[in-house]
């Protein structure tokens, strides 16, 4: 009966002559007409022969496109995708019957009628879909777009490797027939062919912008490629309906169906397939190269199947050679659960936890970050010209390399990806992305500033970044970033009494955790979506670091000690007691514990190196001892060169120098500033700005406003402050000491951006300071009062500004760490020197950190590490 009735359908019948082939039989029939298999009559091969639908025949139109188009098809020559050999005219006694395509002839199920059995294997599934998007890849890159992916159009061989169907052809018909919606026929609509306004594709697998009847590109098959996956992995369709009208309505409003993937798809697996099927095209994955590169990853893993959530993953093959590489070149692997050395010849047991120490180059203060797989650590060190340099460390592999070209200009801070493909960095104009497959940087523009990358920063899988607030943002809450806008994520929670939203951290793909700051000095921990948010919360929770989830549990830092407690990410709950993980977690500046964790269950921080040390160096470079102290942020030293004050997690302290010992004299905010009498001396605390003497406790306010005001100097007359106001537009401001009203003279607007360390000269005739120069910052003086004159006194980049007492020299720090020294002459004009050379400080001074002071001696007292700082990496920390 099958027989029969397709005989009927038959345009031509066995044994016809088509040109050089002849018919043999019917093998199908659909909307790019009927199917045969035929012979090659001049190669002694069999083929498939796609006769195309009657109305062909007569529309010289249609059939001119479909010729053009078989033409660039004919120029395909993939191993994935099915060869275009010629096209032939089918000819009678009568004349012309119509045009026949002659394509390579596949032989075995198309993936519909294997997916009609349900759905695939990972071990199967993702095979094919690599092909298919290797496939798709060799057509892009050649300017075809298929417009109709899906099951029915690729074929899947016995010995499991595939052929895509019917590249391009879609563009060329209109108005074919088909079968029923429900077996996924493509379909067209009756408009006239152009190149908006007309359906072209199939219902299940198109696009939003298919189904919209607008023009298509290659992110359409992007899309189609996704729907393909899923329904490869879960045995559905992505979107189904009872018609066309449904389906096409769920594909433009509807998300698909997240709980349906298996429990142990891989995570990359996941984020790809939320990426192909972005609605909004400018947002979706925008070269099928990546799914390719995505889908190497997951296959190539000697696990590519993790377990399901909640259980741990156990380390891969690339890690037990890091890991042995690790023991050999550096030190005995310490675990988690007692002590173990890895040796090449000593395999990594599956649920053992290991934990080894890397060197980022050779300076301290590294500023790095894992990568979400837990394979790469990125970081930056000072290079030439002022720049800072981004290097990769494969944990795998011994030694590091540079990614591409400096990233000048950049701020400091990484952020990885999370398909762990790309890093960024942040410079004055935008982006700067560093593609770790070709090796190559792009700087990304943006009209709408990101401000410096901190602790609390997460790129969301859409491509947008998430803000965490913290101590320097003028913001309270959450924002979400893009190069043309930032928007709030979630609103204070008022009920609540919050006062503050940061440190956000990815729970999985689609969520994301926050700490929530509350009024009575509590954190309590957050969790919502990244679409709709609406958080729920749990605490409080007392750590001194981010907080991480991976599994069910959380893990965070506490007095220099890492923690782990369970956590239920679903309820929101706290689960368990704590557990003590490692010791010896360095807090850097401020206190806060810079601990990292990726997805794969890598985690690092940085080891306590000791803390710090101050010392006296001299011009030549020459160093004594002066005293070990805790790792601290600022320095400001009193004006006879006895005392100083640093800022230890927030309380400030004072250094005898002479006599040794410390004092702690209270909370602080930071930016101590000693009057010139040196029995006063002002900083930052909630209230504002303010004073108080070295033997009085009280303290009087001189600008009030908390973290508004950043006091930087003060005048050798000793009537004014010199501070930035960190409102917007960015402000220097002279503040009276007597309390009256703050006295503006640099803004934004003046082309001033991103100044810091402004320091008055001895003399009070001129101020010094660092702000953004282009791409790089660079040490620049004006007169005081101000005229509009400004002098650039560095000519490689340059932070951190002081004057020698006698105001005859300015020095600075090149962002290589390099003191720099410049003559200043005598006179009513400002005439700097040419900058030379004194020594290496050892590490990578910041735009904003106070890292030294010059005694009235001449000496240089720096604020050092006290030794290299190490990264600590735990392989498979859950155990």
């Amino acid at each position: 009966r099958l027989w029969h009735n397709q005989r009927a359908q038959m345009s031509v019948t066995p044994g016809t002559r088509i040109g050089a082939y002849e018919v043999v039989s019917l093998i199908g029939v659909g909307g790019m007409g009927e199917v045969y298999r035929a012979r090659d009559l001049t190669l002694d091969r069999e083929v498939a022969l796609k006769v195309l639908p009657e109305s062909f025949a007569t529309d010289t139109d249609r059939l001119a496109r479909f010729e053009r188009e078989a033409k660039t098809l004919a120029g395909l020559n993939h191993p994935h995708i099915a060869q275009v050999h010629g096209f032939e005219t089918i000819s009678t006694d009568a004349g012309s019957a119509g045009r026949a395509l002659v394509m390579e002839l596949v032989e075995g199920d198309d993936l519909s009628q294997i997916l009609a059995r349900g759905p695939l294997p990972l071990d199967e599934a993702l095979p094919i879909a690599r092909q298919i998007a290797e496939a798709l890849e060799a057509a892009h890159a050649q300017g075809v777009v298929h417009r109709d992916l899906k099951p029915a159009n690729i074929k899947v061989r016995p010995d499991g490797s595939v052929k895509v169907l019917d590249f391009g052809l879609a563009k060329a018909v209109d108005g074919a027939g088909g079968a029923a919606v429900a077996n996924s026929p493509t379909i067209t609509s009756p408009a006239a062919m152009t190149r908006a306004g007309i359906i072209l594709g199939t219902a299940a697998y198109m696009a939003p912008e298919q189904a919209k009847g607008r023009s298509v590109d290659q992110r359409a098959d992007i899309w189609s490629f996704g729907c393909v996956l899923y329904e490869m992995l879960t045995g559905a369709k992505t979107f189904d309906g009872e018609d066309v009208t449904e389906i096409l309505g769920a594909i433009v409003k509807s998300e698909p169906d997240w709980t349906r993937l298996p429990a142990n798809t891989p995570p990359i697996v996941q984020r790809l397939l939320r990426r192909t099927l972005q609605k909004d095209r400018t947002k979706r994955l925008q070269h099928i190269g990546d799914a390719r590169l995505d889908l190497d990853e997951a296959l190539n893993s000697p696990e590519p199947i993790p377990p399901p959530a909640g259980t741990v993953r156990a380390a891969t093959n690339w890690w037990r050679m890091g890991l042995a590489y690790a023991a050999v070149a550096t030190v005995g692997a310490a675990v988690a659960v007692g002590v173990m050395r890895v040796t090449p010849q000593t395999p990594l047991a599956p649920g053992r936890a290991v934990q080894f120490d890397v060197s980022l180059g050779n300076r301290t203060r590294p500023i790095w970050s894992l990568s979400p797989d837990g394979r790469y650590i990125a970081y930056q060190q000072p290079g030439a010209l002022g720049r800072l340099e981004v290097w990769l460390r494969d944990l795998a592999k011994p030694g590091p390399e540079r990614l591409g070209e400096n990233s000048s200009g950049a701020t400091g801070g990484i952020l990885w990806s999370p398909d762990s493909l790309m890093v960024y960095t942040l410079e004055a104009k935008g982006l700067r992305r560093f593609d770790l497959r070709a090796r190559t940087s792009v700087l990304q523009p943006a009209t709408n500033a990101l401000p410096q990358f901190g602790t609390g920063i997460v790129m969301l899988p859409e491509g947008r970044i998430l803000l965490g607030a913290g101590p320097f943002t003028t913001f309270k809450t959450l924002q979400v970033w893009a190069p043309d806008g930032t928007t709030p994520f979630v609103p204070l929670d008022e009920g609540q009494h919050e006062t503050r939203q940061g440190s956000p951290a990815r729970v999985g793909v689609d969520r994301v955790l926050y700490s929530s700051f509350r009024s009575d000095g509590s954190v309590h921990l957050c969790v919502t979506k990244t679409i709709n948010p609406q958080p729920r919360c749990a605490g409080p929770l007392n750590q001194t670091s981010l907080v991480h989830y991976l599994d069910g549990r959380i893990v965070f830092a506490r007095a220099g000690t890492l923690l782990a407690r369970g956590f239920d990410a679903e309820r929101v709950a706290f689960t368990g007691e704590e557990q003590a993980l490692a010791d010896g977690v360095s807090t850097g500046g401020g206190g806060a514990a810079r601990v990292v964790v990726s997805d794969t269950g890598v985690l690092a921080f940085p080891t306590n190196s000791g803390g710090e040390r101050l010392a006296w160096l001299t011009a030549d470079g020459r160093e004594t001892p002066a005293v070990d102290i805790a790792t601290t942020t600022n320095l400001t030293l009193s004006p006879d060169g006895r005392l100083a004050l640093v800022v230890d997690q927030g309380t400030l302290v004072m250094i005898d120098l002479e006599r040794g010992g410390t004092a702690r004299l209270g909370a602080s905010n930071g930016d101590p500033v000693w009057a010139p009498d040196g029995r006063r001396f002002t900083h930052r605390t909630a209230a504002g700005i303010v004073i108080r003497t070295v033997d009085d406790a009280r303290e009087s306010v001189v600008l009030a406003g908390g973290n508004t005001g950043f006091p930087e100097d003060w005048s050798r007359d000793g009537k004014w402050i010199v501070a930035g106001l960190r409102d917007n537009p960015f402000r220097i401001a002279l503040i009276p000491v007597d309390g009256g009203k703050p006295v503006e003279f640099l803004a934004t607007n003046d082309s001033i951006t991103g100044a810091d360390e402004m320091h008055f000269s001895p003399d009070g005739k001129w101020l010094a300071f660092n702000a953004e120069n282009g791409d790089r910052q660079d040490v620049f003086v004006v007169p005081l009062p101000p005229t509009g004159q400004r002098w650039q006194v560095s000519t490689a980049g340059g932070v951190q500004a002081r004057w020698h007492p006698s105001g005859r020299t300015l020095y600075y720090l090149e962002p290589n760490g390099m003191m720099m020294a410049v003559d200043v002459p005598a006179g009513p004009a400002f005439r700097p020197g040419a900058p030379k050379p004194l020594f290496d400080v050892g590490f990578a001074p910041a735009s904003n950190y106070d890292d030294y002071r010059v005694a009235p001696d001449g000496r240089f007292l720096i604020k050092k590490p006290s030794a290299q700082a190490n990264v600590r990496v735990i392989v498979n920390w859950p155990a």
